[in-house]
């Protein structure tokens, strides 16, 4: 089943599980294939940690993922459209 696999045995998995909740609060913030809001609830609910403390990482590494993504398009597309008006 793909949800009792033990994911600890990935290389992302091994890193990840070390960091505990951080790992968790890392994988939610990941906008890439293979990271995101499911992969990092699996994650959280495979580690065991407590639904408070999972959902406080959730909540922030999906913040946090926003704002990597605005900071980073928002100039690229102020760039584009100022190449563009020339």
């Amino acid at each position: 089943n793909w949800l009792s696999r033990d994911w600890s045995a990935s290389t992302l998995g091994e890193w990840t599980a070390s960091l505990g909740g951080l790992g968790v609060l890392l994988i939610a913030a990941l906008p890439t294939f293979g990271g995101g809001m499911w992969s990092a609830i699996f994650f959280a609910h495979g580690l065991g940690i407590p639904k408070r403390s999972s959902y406080f990482c959730l909540v922030a590494g999906s913040f946090l993922g926003y704002l990597a993504i605005y900071w980073i398009g928002a100039p690229l597309i102020g760039t584009v459209r100022y190449l563009t008006s020339q």
